[in-house]
């Protein structure tokens, strides 16, 4: 069974057009779609995600099938299927070492997929396969090394250097969300204090906002809640940054300014020559995106050579993860 590997190249896939299925494993629901080689998705088929290894693997089977199914073709003109998940992996074995969300605890979740469907199934890391989607197909089309950022609960990072898919030697390579950014910063999942995640995530973010708003009582983000802040959400915080609210432009200027600190790191590190950004608060657009570039070029040592990074927005939303996964036996 062949697996995801940080030096295989995609270009001996592509020889012959073939289909593949792509799956993403999501905390909520699982997204399947049959992908040719030209990184078009042909099928789909959907599950809600259940708990626990026998129940999900059963999900995937069956969202896979509906896939086949939609795409008006069998089984046996699928030639592999690759997953993309969250949680600690073993790429090489096929198995899900941890995903506490999901109840997986040393699965073999890519041999129980196998043996229902009939295909060799890669695995690889979500954040990793929707860099993969967007690098071959999206945003870093063209390129030879982008770094895929999205923004979410986490932040999750995806590298491709060289053209290749850059995992490190134990597949853990590329978490940015864990770069340690502020000292006795804010406590995060992980255990430490102050990674960029717990400023620069979509959770970190409503927390700013929580913490301007209670400074401000007049403010919009105040109001919009009575005053009860544990209600605040994105949807009412973007509410108010779109009508002029101070506390709202208060929070999303330091927000921006933690994510541009964390992203300099990066690009003074590995120089890529895209960064593409996803998830949900890329929505806000250039309102993120425009004072986001400004602040990581000053930030950007080579910012003087003509040859600077591009930050750019995501575009294959949540299909990135889906058409990342599907090329992952081509790696």
């Amino acid at each position: 069974m062949k697996q995801e590997s940080n030096t295989s190249t995609y270009e001996e896939g592509r020889e012959q057009a073939m289909n593949y299925l792509g799956i993403d494993l999501g905390g909520t629901n699982i997204a399947v779609g049959l992908v040719n080689s030209e990184g078009e998705i042909v099928g789909r088929g959907h599950r809600p995600c259940p708990r626990g290894g026998e129940a999900i693997a059963a999900a995937i089977v069956a969202a896979c099938r509906e896939a086949v199914a939609d795409a008006g073709v069998t089984m046996a003109e699928v030639s592999a299927a690759g997953l993309g998940s969250p949680g600690l992996l073993d790429a090489q074995t096929g198995a899900v070492l941890f995903a506490g969300n999901l109840e997986l605890d040393n699965v073999p979740l890519c041999a129980m997929i196998s043996v229902e469907l009939g295909v060799a199934v890669s695995l690889g890391n979500d954040a990793n396969v929707a860099a993969l989607g967007e690098f071959l197909f999206g945003a870093g089309a063209g390129t030879q090394n982008m770094i895929a950022i999205t923004l979410g609960t986490g932040v999750g990072c995806g590298l491709v250097l060289d053209g290749k898919l850059y995992t490190g030697f134990n597949s853990f390579a590329g978490e940015v969300g864990h770069i340690f950014t502020v000292m006795g910063g804010r406590l995060c999942t992980c255990g430490r204090r102050g990674c960029l995640e717990t400023y620069a995530s979509a959770t970190g973010l409503m927390t700013t906002a929580r913490e301007c708003a209670a400074r401000h009582s007049d403010s919009a983000l105040y109001t919009l809640t009575d005053g009860a802040l544990d209600k605040l959400n994105g949807k009412l915080f973007f509410q108010a940054l779109a009508a002029g609210d101070g506390a709202a432009g208060e929070a999303f200027a330091h927000y921006i300014d933690h994510l541009a600190h964390g992203l300099g790191t990066v690009v003074n590190l590995l120089q890529p020559e895209v960064i593409c950004i996803g998830g949900g608060i890329a929505g806000a657009g250039e309102a993120l995106f425009a004072p986001l570039r400004e602040k990581v070029q000053q930030l950007d040592f080579a910012r003087d050579s003509g040859n600077t990074v591009r930050i750019v927005g995501a575009k294959l939303g949540n299909d990135a993860g889906i058409i990342g996964a599907a090329m992952l036996p081509t790696r």
